[in-house]
């Protein structure tokens, strides 16, 4: 006769929307039968114990809305029944760990509003259960990695109000799922690519008027042997405080050296004083926006075109 073992129920521990204070013990990294843990709304501060990445068990993991500080532990990364997590709303620092790519079970990756700051891991495209992947409101920059494409169960991707800049992936475009929640807005984003720029427009609306972009139409003209007058167009996105800079060199390609700035993103033109006679300068543009209501961050464009002009 033979009798079957019973699962285990699953284990749970809320403790959200009080008002504990203080740190996260490191003692709940020793319940690891936990399945569910939620400590979010509270008033907890210090760091994400490196322990609760012992809780191996864990399909829910729910940190937002607290004041903790510090990096997010890579032993999150041994979490691998992770559902959900999420860590929004806290005063979290540095990278995004790359071993969060291992929480292939992820449906729901929330990190926004911190101060996370490097780049988004490619890694984060492992993440091919995602529905929803939040990063908002952080101090990412670079490039948005072409391994995001992978994410064909997205819903819902927010990336806005970082300092993301570059060429957007055409992968983005395709993506079956991710119908109209793609926020990208407040960063340094482009595309030239037509068809690209069709699909973002129709998911995310108006994203093209919140980007800080390399203006375009670089001209120079000499006016003296000391001067040069440098123009472009102006860009569409001048509705929050910010210039455009101008930068010299006297070899192509640079390196570069900040000849001057404007008051505004709505002016085009700036008169380079105090050059050489009879020398070729080399300009380049940048653009950039000052920290505003809707992204705490000074965010940059890449550098313009590059035009070169000689003086008398």
């Amino acid at each position: 006769m033979s009798s079957a073992v019973a699962s285990p129920p699953s284990s749970v521990l809320r403790l959200s929307h009080n008002q504990l204070s203080g740190r996260i013990p490191t003692q709940l990294g020793n319940l690891t039968n936990l399945h569910q843990l939620y400590l979010a709304e509270n008033q907890l501060s210090g760091p994400i114990p490196t322990r609760l990445g012992n809780l191996t068990s864990l399909t829910f993991l729910a940190l937002s809305s607290n004041q903790l500080s510090g990096r997010i532990p890579t032993q999150l990364g041994n979490l691998s029944m992770l559902y959900s997590l999420n860590l929004s709303y806290n005063q979290l620092s540095g990278p995004i760990p790359a071993q969060l790519g291992n929480l292939t079970n992820l449906q729901d990756l929330n990190l926004g509003s911190n101060r996370l700051s490097g780049t988004i891991p490619a890694e984060l495209g492992n993440l091919t259960h995602l529905e929803s992947l939040m990063l908002f409101s952080n101090q990412l920059s670079g490039p948005i990695p072409t391994r995001l494409g992978n994410l064909t169960s997205l819903t819902f991707l927010a990336l806005s109000s970082n300092q993301l800049s570059g060429s957007i992936p055409a992968q983005l475009g395709t993506l079956p799922k991710l119908i109209r929640d793609l926020r990208i807005s407040y960063n340094a984003l482009y595309t030239n690519d037509s068809s690209l720029m069709n699909s973002l427009n129709a998911k995310s609306p108006g994203w093209r008027n919140t980007q800080t972009v390399a203006p375009v139409g670089l001209a120079a003209r000499t006016q003296s042997a000391s001067s040069i007058a440098v123009s472009w167009t102006s860009i569409a996105y001048s509705s929050d405080p910010g210039r455009y800079i101008v930068l010299q060199s006297t070899v192509r390609g640079g390196p570069y050296s900040p000849a001057g700035s404007t008051a505004d993103k709505t002016t085009s033109s700036l008169t380079v004083t105090g050059l050489r006679p009879a020398t070729t300068y080399y300009f380049v543009v940048q653009t950039v926006t000052d920290p505003h209501k809707n992204n705490r961050n000074t965010v940059a464009s890449e550098y313009s075109s590059e035009v070169s002009v000689a003086t008398y």
